[in-house]
């Protein structure tokens, strides 16, 4: 954690300096009732109005000392945490897809609707909260002892303090929280976009636009946050003005001992000052320790995920830049759980041309185009494009020349030009031509050319549609090879047919389609049809 605080060094400066004045002045209260004490009783009228005036100011000066260290506590705790969810979107946009792959998406959510707020919660603001506290016992103590050892070390033993409950005006509240939840919900959608889709995102290039749009969603959360906070922080300090008047009942009670003649008036003083500056902080401290201590385990195990580089991808020397005109798997062997499912197989896919691969479920369909797309290592043998060598060229360089059309279209939340283009700035012209090589014409004609339109509100998209929609996505991004796997799988012959039409259609590219299809239509289309079987890649006639 503490590279965050170093992050944000000027905030974590600032409540740090305010955290001591403010303790400072807390602390100092005894000695205000002291003197106020002292003047009341040496009967000069004139001398008392002037300590009083000054009580006055000092008190409201430390009355505004309570809140701005709650403010600035906000500003830092919600700044380090706008950090903490930007590093963890990085981090997964760095991540081995691979590994992404065989991870539920709930696992990445839960870091950031379970984890992160446990550690804001019951790690990071009990930790700054601590800082203070042990400021204000350290003068306070400083200062009881200064007026009553004996008294503050019978205090001491007992440490006990009367528990006051924060009076929160909800009113005040209401709509700061419920905007404030707002801002969290909208994260938490683009945060869920992102995740959900989070191959797509890093295959198309695009986790920076996904950064961009999380990164201000996120900011937008931190300030309203902030926000939010700075009102609680109100409403606390006026809670602890009022709660000055449950404590004056010490005095109170107090004074009958002082007319018995069991208390002078210096120990009165002593023990309404132990009590609220001394005894509170020793319990606070303690269930401060308690909530760190019962959520340490969850940041250390968070920290050692965020800061975990083996399961990141490797930076590779090497950017392939030349157009692909060559893909080959070259003596390519694989096993899966002690079962060989490709043995030795070696086959060129070349541009402009079209491949279907067929073979029975679990013959490795899937793992082949995984190994092609470097997702997946083989056991032996490799992987070239133009005769080099893809473990020695960049993934990113990779995945730009690259398409991938998933079983199931990965559909955003946004308008269909964004769904089209990634989020990224776009060419309306291109996107509606691509949006008509795909077969989507007629849907455009329905929609009178509105790619702005908003998916799921404004538009549904049939299985068909969302299949032509990722070619389209294809089509824009001017992949040099797609990769379909399943693209007509669930689809009627009406649609199996144009999605033919469509693939078809495409030139200069290599295009790799594993289908269960045997609509002998359908295969037409492609140059070669392949099948897996015995562990090999072989040429249907």
């Amino acid at each position: 954690m503490k590279k965050y605080f170093l992050l944000h060094k000027k905030k974590s400066l600032i409540f740090l300096l305010i955290a001591i004045l403010s303790s400072f002045l807390t602390a100092g209260l005894g000695f205000i009732y002291s003197l106020l004490t002292q003047m009341a009783l040496g009967k000069d009228l004139h001398q008392f109005l002037l300590v009083a005036g000054f009580a006055i100011v000092y008190l409201i000066v430390e009355a505004y000392f309570d809140y701005v260290p709650r403010y600035s506590k906000s500003k830092l705790l919600n700044s380090v945490m706008h950090s903490m969810r930007c590093e963890l979107i990085i981090h997964y946009s760095k991540r081995d897809l691979g590994i992404l792959l065989n991870e539920e998406a709930t696992e990445r959510s839960n870091r950031v609707v379970n984890d992160l707020p446990l550690i804001q919660s019951e790690y990071l603001s009990p930790i700054l909260a601590l800082i203070r506290t042990s400021f204000l016992f350290v003068f306070s103590l400083i200062g009881a002892f200064y007026l009553q050892g004996i008294l503050t070390l019978i205090m001491l033993a007992l440490c006990f303090i009367p528990l006051l409950a924060p009076l929160i005006n909800s009113k005040i509240l209401s709509n700061n929280k419920k905007e404030t939840q707002n801002k969290k919900n909208q994260f938490l959608k683009d945060f869920e976009n992102f995740s959900r889709n989070i191959s797509t995102v890093i295959i198309t290039n695009s986790s920076k636009v996904f950064q961009k749009i999380l990164n201000h969603s996120s900011h937008q959360m931190k300030d309203a946050t902030i926000f939010l906070n700075k009102q609680e922080s109100k409403t606390i300090a006026i809670s602890y003005g009022l709660s000055g008047i449950v404590y004056s009942g010490t005095w109170i009670i107090g004074g009958f001992f002082v007319f018995m003649h069991h208390l002078t008036v210096p120990g009165l003083i002593a023990m309404t000052t132990l009590m609220n500056t001394v005894a509170g902080p020793i319990q606070y401290l303690s269930e401060l320790s308690t909530m760190i201590s019962g959520s340490k385990g969850v940041a250390k195990d968070y920290l050692s995920f965020i800061t975990d580089k083996t399961q990141e991808n490797a930076e590779k020397a090497q950017n392939f830049k030349e157009r692909l005109e060559h893909l080959q798997v070259r003596n390519i062997s694989y096993s899966f759980e002690n079962r060989i499912l490709f043995d030795n197989v070696t086959y060129d896919f070349v541009s402009n041309k079209k491949y279907a691969i067929k073979g029975e479920s679990g013959a490795g369909k899937t793992t082949l185009l995984r190994i092609l797309m470097g997702i997946s290592k083989s056991d032996s043998g490799e992987v070239l494009l133009n005769e080099k060598n893809l473990n020695e060229i960049s993934s990113q360089s990779y995945f730009k020349k690259l398409a991938y059309v998933p079983q199931k279209t990965a559909i955003f939340s946004g308008t269909l030009a964004e769904n089209v283009t990634m989020y990224q700035e776009y060419d309306r012209v291109k996107v509606i031509s691509c949006l008509e090589k795909a077969g989507l014409g007629k849907l455009l004609k329905e929609i009178d050319n509105n790619i702005e339109i908003e998916l799921g509100k404004g538009l549904t998209l049939s299985g068909g549609e969302e299949r032509r929609l990722d070619i389209a996505r294809a089509l824009y991004h001017a992949a040099e090879i797609m990769i379909l796997d399943e693209p007509t799988s669930g689809l009627d012959s009406i649609n199996e047919q144009a999605i033919a039409g469509v693939i078809g259609n495409i030139e200069n590219v290599i295009i790799i389609v594993v289908t269960h299809s045997n609509n002998q239509e359908f295969l037409s289309i492609f140059d070669k049809v392949l099948e897996i079987k015995n562990s090999s890649l072989l040429e249907q006639n």
